[in-house]
């Protein structure tokens, strides 16, 4: 019984670490600056997140807001702070 208990325990444990590291890895560590919405490059065309400098993030679809790069990179360490 009480093995059954320690094996328990680790199992909760390792899945923890495994938790943890997984946030660490997309969330903490993040390089890329994301856009929400549509990802314009400095050529006028849309290209895929992530963003580079030079490019233009319109985060809603149908409104003309834009950020660049280093605005939509301060909205994402502001919003990943708050929470």
């Amino acid at each position: 019984m009480r093995l059954r208990v320690l094996v328990a325990m680790w199992a909760l444990v390792l899945w923890g670490l495994f938790e943890v590291g997984g946030g660490l890895a997309h969330h903490a560590y993040a390089k890329g600056v994301i856009c929400s919405g549509i990802n314009v490059g400095p050529d006028r065309e849309e290209h895929p997140s992530p963003m580079h400098p030079g490019d233009t993030c319109h985060p809603r679809v149908h409104s003309s807001e834009t950020r660049s790069y280093d605005e939509q990179r301060a909205v994402q360490r502001a919003e990943r702070d708050a929470s």
